[in-house]
């Protein structure tokens, strides 16, 4: 798959788009190993001519396009993010900037053989470097990152959607996956005019 946009990120970006860009260029640029950062996924129901449906994430890809990212070896190691409802906004009065809480999961799905590792299925490894980048490296302007559960099993990496990995085994060597949930905190600067 020849995907044209490694980081693809929607145009004049707000609020949580903005910050999930920011998120997206900083990973790309800083794991070596990172094909595709992708943005938020939407979640569509696939329906079978059998009656079977499932509920699979699809993240914007460039242009006009959308792509399901079920773990797929076709795409490569990529990682998207999944939002939870609700966004908390919060007003202050006292001040022009208001804040926007909300919860996200970003899922990172991989082919360890392309990670090169001394040890070939060194989870922690990986979660350390993921990890150095979201709490440290990056510098964000939108407000706060804040990483606050990892889970590794299969159920809880495509939670929410209908993956069942003892039919896929969609983490059997050499593949592997991570979810980290994290808080995600947005300033929101209000512009309006208080004479």
């Amino acid at each position: 798959m020849n995907l044209k946009y490694k980081t693809p990120i929607l145009e004049n970006p707000q609020l949580i788009d903005r910050a999930v860009g920011e998120i997206q260029t900083g990973l790309k640029s800083s794991l070596n190993w990172l094909d595709y950062a992708f943005g938020k996924a939407q979640r569509i129901t696939k329906v079978y001519p059998n009656g079977k449906r499932l509920l699979l994430p699809t993240v914007y890809a460039g242009g006009k396009d959308y792509l399901e990212v079920s773990p797929n070896d076709n795409i490569g190691n990529f990682c998207w993010f999944d939002f939870l409802d609700p966004q908390v906004y919060q007003q202050d009065n006292m001040y022009v900037e208001n804040t926007i809480t909300c919860q996200c999961g970003i899922v990172f799905w991989f082919d360890f053989r392309r990670l090169k590792l001394e040890n070939e299925r060194d989870i922690e490894n990986v979660k350390q470097q993921i990890l150095k980048i979201l709490n440290g490296r990056l510098m964000y302007s939108f407000g706060s990152l804040m990483v606050n559960k990892i889970y590794e099993r299969s159920e809880n990496i495509y939670k929410g959607y209908t993956l069942d990995e003892a039919n896929n085994q969609f983490l059997m060597h050499p593949f592997g996956g991570l979810r980290f949930e994290c808080s995600l905190n947005i300033n929101e600067t209000c512009y309006e005019n208080f004479e």
